[in-house]
């Protein structure tokens, strides 16, 4: 995560799909967590809306991935976005902390449709997510030739 300009939190109850997947389980298609810039962010607020879209993507397809025994960063899988489209509903500041409440509603043939919902600290949806993800486990055994 210290390559991207955001700091993440995930609530003590909770922890990231992949911790799941480490300790040898299965969970369920879900994973929420705490997002804000790490810097301040000017006023305007299509900044905001920019940062928003560029974090939106961050760990959604991998809400998907825990039913399956799976996780992203393994050399055993593939994945990658195939649609993604991003809906605002209220105003909002991203260098404010937002909960990212991440889910998956169906996972199959190496696809996935993931959604995530954007919350600010008082409860309000700000923003909707949608993304359709392709997810493949690669061949573990090295080619014959």
């Amino acid at each position: 995560l210290r390559r991207f300009p955001v700091e993440v939190r995930f609530p003590e109850a909770d922890g990231p799909a992949w911790l799941t997947i480490m300790r040898g389980e299965k969970g369920a298609p879900r994973q929420r967590f705490w997002v804000r810039s790490r810097q301040p962010l000017p006023d305007d607020p299509l900044v905001h809306v920019c940062a928003v879209t560029y974090v939106s993507d961050l760990f959604l397809i991998s809400s998907a991935m825990p039913p399956h025994g799976l996780a992203v960063g393994g050399r055993s899988v593939s994945a990658a976005s195939l649609d993604h489209a991003v809906w605002f509903h209220a105003p909002f500041r991203f260098d404010d902390w937002l909960f990212y409440d991440q889910s998956s509603t169906w996972a199959a043939g190496a696809r996935a449709l993931c959604r995530g919902l954007l919350f600010d600290r008082s409860g309000r949806l700000v923003a909707s997510v949608m993304q359709e993800g392709m997810i493949r486990v690669r061949d573990r055994m090295p080619a014959q030739r």
